[in-house]
């Protein structure tokens, strides 16, 4: 290597930074090239916040080409922003893009956009509306959580899943379309859209998750489509606005608390396919007068019916071999139950506040009548114990005031405080 200036000699050294021979300048040195690299990345960063700043006075903010999104802005220039137009060649809004961007009220998505990222616009409290274009093939989970003042929004045709908590806690969605495309409903997908009040579910769909629909307080109707096999742990609990749902044929589980604290609901078909009914699924159904259980069923789960206070009748089919705990427990309004000869258990607080139940039968198959089992039963005026029966628990059927008399088998361990004193046991 030589010196352009003078030509000496430098002996391939390029690490050379001056001329020895007449001192004139090689390179700049690696410090100055690094402050001279610092230099300029700040002027370009002055310049993309002070031309930001001039808009965000306006309250409106147009990205321009080859900023990346708003990756240019820093923290906290997303407040007094009210309007966006993301530019056209964007291709994702990236995970948290607009997280909480709380005075957001618009935003323009281009058709080049396929993908909005996890929890978008998490949080964006003031954004009323938004228009997805059809480009959109993937919205991930948490992408609208929290917008507490969108009312209205489309999703393309595109998008095959609503992914978890995607619509979460949007308190004023009143409409939303979901498109045939759509396949499956994540956990929690609309859960807390307090204003939602019907919903149309494609025949596209065979999963809905657990809390999909949960605490949507105004969801007066829905419909679950041919083919959803199984409605999931606490889907639409707390709807309280539900007055009928229809189950289809395809669903053969209902899961644990499904419809719990639906305290519209007055009546609900369900269909010979399921073979099981979860605990608490319909508990605190104040307004459920009857209800059909299957032959297909062969359990009553813990707390099924707790609380369903305007239940008046249901008929328990021979399939049924076991009543769990609480089963029945607060039916006020239940007058009387059969129960068939394929039960051989009835546990604790099974009927347990049963306060109009006057009579009801226990079939020979029953070995054990649990603790509190009939506790409360104030209208309970005769009641017969088979032979099957060798245990009755502690309280089973304390505070049946209008028990005169129980015929008990001889062989039946009483445990104490079973009965009241003031009825009459009679052995045989």
């Amino acid at each position: 290597m030589y010196c352009p200036k003078c030509g000496f000699n430098l002996n391939d050294d390029n690490g050379v930074e001056v001329c020895p021979e007449c001192g004139a300048k090689l390179r700049e040195s690696t410090e100055k090239k690094e402050e001279r690299a610092e230099a300029k990345t700040k002027k370009s960063g002055m310049k993309y916040a002070v031309a930001a700043a001039a808009v965000l006075c306006g309250g409106f903010l147009i990205f321009k080409a080859g900023m990346g999104a708003i990756e240019m802005l820093s923290e906290g220039q997303g407040l007094g922003v009210v309007s966006i137009t993301v530019p056209e060649g964007t291709t994702k809004i990236k995970d948290e893009e607009f997280l909480e961007y709380t005075d957001l009220e618009s935003i323009t998505i281009p058709e080049s956009v396929t993908k909005i990222g996890t929890s978008a616009f998490l949080g964006c409290s003031s954004l009323k509306s938004i228009n997805i274009p059809e480009s959109v093939t993937v919205i991930r989970d948490t992408a609208f959580r929290d917008c507490d003042s969108l009312e209205s929004i489309n999703i393309p045709e595109s998008v095959t899943v609503i992914q978890d908590m995607t619509f979460y806690n949007c308190d004023s969605l009143k409409s939303i379309n979901i498109p045939e495309s759509v396949t499956k409903i994540e956990s929690n997908a609309f859960s807390g859209c307090s204003s939602l009040k019907s919903i149309n579910i494609p025949e596209g769909v065979t999963k809905i998750e657990n809390d999909a629909f949960s605490r949507c307080y105004n969801l007066e109707s829905i419909n679950i489509p041919e083919g959803v096999t199984e409605i999931e742990f606490d889907v639409f609990g707390g709807c309280s606005s539900l007055e009928s749902i229809n189950i289809p044929e395809s669903v053969t589980e209902i899961g644990s608390s499904a419809f719990s604290e639906c305290s519209s609901l007055k009546s609900i078909n369900i269909p010979e396919s399921v073979t099981e009914i979860g605990r608490s699924a319909f508990s605190k159904c104040s307004s459920l007068k009857s209800i059909n259980i299957p032959e297909s069923v062969t359990e009553i789960e813990e707390y099924a019916f707790l609380g369903c206070s305007s239940l008046e009748s249901i008929n328990i089919p021979e399939s049924v071999t076991k009543i769990g705990f609480n089963a029945f427990d607060g039916c006020s309004s239940l007058k009387s139950i059969n129960i068939p000869e394929s039960v051989t258990e009835i546990e604790e607080y099974a009927f347990s506040g049963c306060s109009s139940l006057e009579s009801i039968n226990i079939p020979e198959s029953v070995t054990e009548i649990e603790e509190y089992a009939f506790s409360g039963c104030s209208s309970l005026g005769n009641i017969n114990i088979p032979e099957s029966v060798t245990e009755i628990g502690s309280s089973a059927f304390e505070g049946c005031s209008s028990l005169k008399s129980i015929n008990i088998p001889e062989s039946a361990d009483i445990e104490k405080d079973a009965i009241s004193d003031q009825v009459e046991i009679i052995f045989y």
